[in-house]
Parts: C-alpha cells; structure tokens; sequence
C-alpha cells in the first residue's frame, strides 16, 4: 500500500497498474481483503481515479500512457 501510495498514476502509470494487480489479486481472498481495505486501498485507488479524470478534464492532450 505504502508503494501504491507514493506512485502517481499521471506520472508512474504503469507501476500503478502493477499495484492495482496485485491489490485485485489479493481481495480475491476475503481475509486480505479485509486488511487491504483497513489500510485504505480503496480510499488510495478512488483517489488515484479522481486524479486521473482530473487531469483528463483539464488537459487537451491526454498523455498516451492513460488513454
């Protein structure tokens, strides 16, 4: 969570897709799903998608890593 956490997915979108793997791989047992969401993996990930549509919204041209 704490690399997840200190990636930006404007500027490291593919080491946040990575992280998002693995945090989809981990929920699919409830137990760790239960610590992933203690440790705010989906406060992480919505914020990571308000600022992803953030800057989308904002610029013309969109980087080809998030298109």
């Amino acid at each position: 969570m704490d690399g997840i956490g200190r990636a930006s997915p404007l500027d490291a979108a593919e080491s946040c897709i990575y992280g998002y793997g693995a945090l989809k791989f981990l929920t699919a047992n409830a137990m760790l799903l239960a610590h992933t969401l203690h440790y705010g993996a989906l406060d992480l990930v919505t914020l990571h998608l308000k600022m992803v549509n953030q800057f989308l919204s904002d610029s013309p041209k969109v980087k080809t890593e998030l298109s």
